[in-house]
């Protein structure tokens, strides 16, 4: 999602507490897709705790979005200028 953004507009989705809530996202998912792959078939308890951390991640994901959007919607770099700049265009 973030490589189809202008680079204003994404660089909430990588600094800041959105920034780390993503990269704490991806590492819940990675780590409970290992479990899932590797522990998931032979023990029960190894499919439940992988699939908690994937959903946990998908959670993180969702907050990060969510924190993202709001700190890009407070940048005036982000929201004003490409707003003149579609404007511009149209004329």
């Amino acid at each position: 999602m973030e490589r189809n953004l202008p680079v204003d507009v994404a660089r909430p989705y990588r600094t800041g507490r959105a920034g780390a809530v993503t990269k704490m996202a991806f590492g819940l998912t990675a780590a409970g897709a290992a479990l899932v792959s590797t522990w998931g078939r032979r023990r029960r308890v190894g499919a439940l705790v992988g699939g908690a951390l994937v959903m946990a991640g998908a959670l993180a994901e969702r907050y990060a979005v969510m924190d993202a959007g709001r700190a890009s919607a407070g940048d005036p770099g982000a929201t004003i200028v490409l707003q003149r700049q579609r404007a511009g265009a149209r004329e």
